[in-house]
């Protein structure tokens, strides 16, 4: 099964309301698209999740957000730091676990956007986890 084939695969198992649509969509588009729902559906799963206490949650979402801020390509993305952080998280979803993979998804000159863009989300939502 090729890359797009599992990513398309997590993403109807995730959300067939985004699913269809994006399955319309030209394969350089498609992949895009897939690599940012996919990073922000994976930082969503950190905060909405029901056995992680706020304290946990907001560095959780802080940790991964410096992790997406010091990436510099694909080539060079530091999957072992994503792995480090949520390895001691056993009950996380398959779309949190596999965020470095859906960074990796999109085309090399969009990438860096959707870091930043995920980074940020995971910032924004520390700060309301924190405020309860």
């Amino acid at each position: 099964m090729s890359a797009q084939s599992q990513v398309l695969q997590v993403l109807e198992d995730i959300s067939r309301t985004f699913y269809i649509p994006i399955l319309r969509l030209p394969d350089d588009l498609q992949e895009t698209i897939s690599s940012a729902y996919l990073c922000m559906r994976a930082v969503d799963e950190i905060e909405d999740h029901e056995e992680l206490n706020r304290t946990r949650k907001a560095n959780l979402l802080r940790e991964t957000s410096q992790v997406l801020q010091s990436q510099t390509s694909i080539a060079c993305f530091d999957h072992d730091a994503l792995a480090e952080l949520y390895n001691s998280y056993e009950k996380l979803p398959e779309a949190t676990k596999r965020l470095g993979e859906w960074a990796c998804h999109s085309l090399e000159t969009i990438a860096p956007r959707i870091w930043d863009t995920t980074s940020a989300m995971a910032d924004g939502m520390a700060y309301w986890v924190d405020r309860n």
